[in-house]
């Protein structure tokens, strides 16, 4: 067994529902955090079939710039990892 942040690593993403399963896992964490936001695409997706929380693991800058206060430091997944951009604003006045 390896571990992150003491944090167990059980498997892959072909692995989750087996995993899930087996060891009741609540949360999953994504170690990658240059991973493509299409693949963070399809691991919030099965997160969200299994009934799963889903948090990435900050850059590597992010952390030395102060924006993390620790490297466990986990953030949940949210729109703009799934875009790759930024999130527009519509102005609907």
């Amino acid at each position: 067994g390896q571990k992150l942040g003491g944090i167990p690593v059980l498997g892959s993403y072909d692995q989750l529902p087996e995993l899930a399963k087996r060891h009741q896992i609540e949360k999953v964490i994504v170690a990658i955090p240059s991973l493509d936001p299409s693949e963070y695409e399809r691991i919030l997706k099965m997160c969200n079939q299994l009934g799963l929380k889903c948090y990435k693991m900050p850059k590597i800058e992010s952390v030395v710039q102060g924006l993390h206060p620790q490297v466990g430091g986990f953030q949940k997944i949210d729109i703009t990892d799934l875009l790759g951009r930024k999130e527009i604003q519509l102005d609907e006045s």
